[in-house]
């Protein structure tokens, strides 16, 4: 099996420690990433991905999305601040699902 087969969303949670937010970058991605979520079982409060609707960014948790607030997004643009070496992590899911290998955020260009 290739790696672009083992990308699911769950193997994020798997491969890293810490909080892991995840960049939807357009509404193709956000609308696959939803229904990837879905599929393996994830909810946003209680609700499927597809209906309640994902935002640019989302957090990643065991079994659940969150949306990301004001704090969150700061905290994202920051990449976790200097305290979170390691525990924080920012994946572009475009490129994640895409199979290309450098898909953690490293550098943030706005």
């Amino acid at each position: 099996m290739s790696e672009k087969e083992n990308r699911t969303i769950k193997n994020l949670r798997e491969k890293f420690e810490g909080k892991i937010f995840v960049y939807l970058a357009d509404e193709k991605t956000r609308k696959e990433f939803a229904e990837d979520a879905e599929a393996e079982g994830f909810t946003i409060g209680g609700q499927k991905p597809t209906e309640r609707g994902v935002d640019e960014i989302m957090s990643l948790h065991e079994d659940a999305l969150t949306f990301v607030g004001g704090i969150g997004r700061m905290e994202f643009m920051a990449n976790g601040g200097s305290h979170a070496k390691g525990k924080f992590h920012r994946v572009d899911y475009a490129k994640y699902k895409s199979g290309e290998k450098n898909y953690i955020i490293k550098n943030l260009k706005y």
